[in-house]
């Protein structure tokens, strides 16, 4: 019996021997190959962070070679394209009371989708669908709204500018409002919130809050996340330069000491920890000493409206004005116009829009009771969702009137580009 029990007890001594062989074996396997394999996937993944890049307004990925290709490229692009002239094809809507454009100021594209944005309310209206019908009364389940997030809203921001989407995202622009006081300085609103807004130096002069650069999912609409400027002019459009992934903005009047302003994108941080981070790189300036002899020769005159890239990233097309009731005001250096961009730091002014077209692109509007707002350029010349003729171009800018009907207008402009080489 004792000889059994032995026995009995050496099986048991031997398999928890065993056991623990085994075991320290499998953790050491796992320390080895799990470890590596865990690492070499979170170094894939920073590697796509890192070196994945997409194409503008898509979600089509390029390795870094493709990166390098596309700078190339655009050197090259650059140094052959010239502006030659642009063509005013109409205006889609015209006229017409329509919901999505009811205080209508921006615009822009993914290629399969326009994004509108109003004072408090983002549209996304699927690229074919009629411009000319209201949108809200669609059945059309493609078609999505959305609202001032809520978070901004009980800051006081109110008022969206106009918007650029890049990579999967829409970028919006987003103000409070000009005026908090009345004429005897006293709030307008007497909610806590707007009690917050109104935020007053040692003078007693009245402040806004610094603009934010919101950030949505173009698919959802949901709102991910803000970034706070840190000039309180900034922030009235925004556009991403497509070859070097940055953000472009201003104030509202471009001049030498008041340039363009880029700002790098954390795309590692966005994608991963849904956080916006953006940092200022530089300027981009524009040749201004070039700029028309009738204009001021500050630079561009005030009221910047919107700005986007060509698809290349040549061109940068902006637009600017605003209503002077009831006299009327300057419109000589307000309207649509063409930067060429030389290095993504430098541009030259090509040419602006006149009143009566007469150098090819007209932009004509009312300065008394009309402003220009944002801008989108979306090639749609050999697209065959659209069948209007009038929307078969490039550059597609925005018209808002202020006194009513409050009637909007989206112009339509096809440009033609000459390669020099």
């Amino acid at each position: 019996m004792t000889t059994k029990k032995h026995s009995i007890m050496k099986t048991i001594i031997k398999y928890k021997i065993n056991g623990i062989l085994y075991g320290f074996t499998l953790a050491i396997f796992v320390l080895t190959f799990g470890a590596s394999a865990e690492a070499q996937v979170i170094r894939d993944h920073r590697t796509k962070t890192k070196t994945i890049t997409r194409d503008h307004r898509t979600n089509t990925p390029n390795s870094s070679q493709n990166a390098l290709d596309k700078n190339k490229e655009f050197s090259e692009n650059a140094a052959n394209q010239q502006f030659n002239k642009a063509k005013f094809l109409g205006d889609v809507p015209s006229f017409t009371r329509i919901n999505y454009t009811s205080k209508i100021q921006g615009i822009s594209n993914n290629k399969d989708y326009w994004f509108f944005t109003q004072l408090t309310k983002i549209k996304k209206i699927p690229v074919g669908y009629d411009l000319t019908k209201d949108a809200n009364n669609s059945s059309d389940s493609r078609i999505k709204t959305a609202w001032m997030p809520q978070f901004l809203s009980n800051l006081g921001y109110d008022h969206f500018g106009d918007p650029d989407n890049f990579n999967g995202y829409l970028f919006v622009p987003v103000q409070t409002p000009e005026e908090f006081r009345d004429e005897n300085d006293n709030p307008h609103y007497a909610s806590s919130a707007t009690a917050d807004i109104i935020l007053l130096n040692r003078y007693g002069k009245k402040r806004r809050r610094y603009p934010v650069i919101a950030v949505f999912d173009e698919n959802t609409l949901v709102f991910i996340d803000c970034f706070k400027l840190n000039n309180r002019g900034e922030g009235g459009w925004v556009t991403i330069n497509p070859i070097t992934n940055e953000l472009y903005t201003s104030v509202s009047t471009i001049t030498k000491d008041k340039p363009i302003v880029r700002y790098s994108i954390n795309w590692d941080k966005l994608r991963r920890n849904r956080k916006l981070e953006l940092k200022k790189e530089g300027p981009f300036h524009i040749n201004y000493d070039d700029l028309p002899n009738e204009w001021p020769k500050r630079g561009f005159d005030s009221y910047m409206q919107g700005g986007d890239f060509s698809d290349d990233g040549v061109f940068l097309y902006l637009t600017n004005g605003i209503t002077k009731f009831p006299n009327g005001g300057w419109t000589k250096s307000r309207g649509l116009h063409i930067i060429k961009n030389i290095d993504h730091k430098n541009g030259i002014w090509e040419k602006s829009s006149t009143q009566s077209g007469s150098n090819g692109l007209k932009y004509k509007y009312s300065s008394t009771r009309q402003e220009p707002e944002g801008l989108t350029y979306f090639d749609l010349t050999n697209d065959n969702r659209i069948t209007d003729s009038k929307l078969k171009g490039q550059v597609h800018a925005i018209l808002y009137t202020h006194l009513p009907p409050s009637q909007h207008l989206i112009k339509h402009f096809k440009v033609f580009i000459t390669n020099i080489k």
